[in-house]
């Protein structure tokens, strides 16, 4: 019997700045709400206490940004990914916690040695950002107010990493 909604909006531009300058950027709104949480036999008994809060694991705003700028035979990048907070359980009241929103940057630089030999070097987490994809905690409180404890998890994001790579073009 659950039900739920999410209005939102997303917003995507990709170009040219220059004849050697390209970006791409991305913008997401979600605006959620759990509509009913329970059974519609239960709702009329004990209510609903969680109807009227967010979506879990749903943050309202997103985006990424990525440009490049060539240089002769260089190619320079830059990039950042924004998540922000969400909840992680399904009690969106003022005891639990958001999750932190987080920002996670990366660089590429690229070198077109010959018309045969690329080389690239991408980094990503730049700054070896802590950061966490998903988080779920299985609090949960009853239309009492009763608070039951159960497990939970979480899936960190990657590290810093660096990545290069060789083109052979023949």
């Amino acid at each position: 019997d659950g039900k739920a909604r999410v209005d939102g909006i997303a917003l995507g531009a990709a170009g040219y700045l220059t004849d050697r300058w390209s970006i791409v950027a991305n913008y997401t709104f979600l605006d959620s709400e759990v509509l009913q949480s329970v059974s519609n036999r239960t709702a009329s008994l004990t209510g609903d206490p969680i109807a009227g809060r967010e979506l879990v694991q749903t943050p309202r705003n997103a985006g990424n940004l990525w440009t490049t700028y060539q240089l002769n035979q260089w190619t320079f990048g830059y990039g950042v990914n924004y998540q922000g907070s969400f909840y992680p359980n399904n009690t969106s009241t003022a005891v639990y916690r958001k999750t932190d929103a987080y920002w996670v940057h990366r660089a590429m630089v690229g070198l077109r040695v010959n018309e045969w030999l690329s080389l690239q070097l991408n980094v990503n987490n730049l700054f070896d950002k802590v950061y966490y994809t998903s988080i779920r905690n299985n609090l949960t409180v009853n239309a009492a107010g009763t608070v039951t404890a159960g497990s939970g998890w979480a899936s960190p994001g990657d590290g810093r990493s660096a990545v290069l790579n060789a083109t052979f073009s023949f």
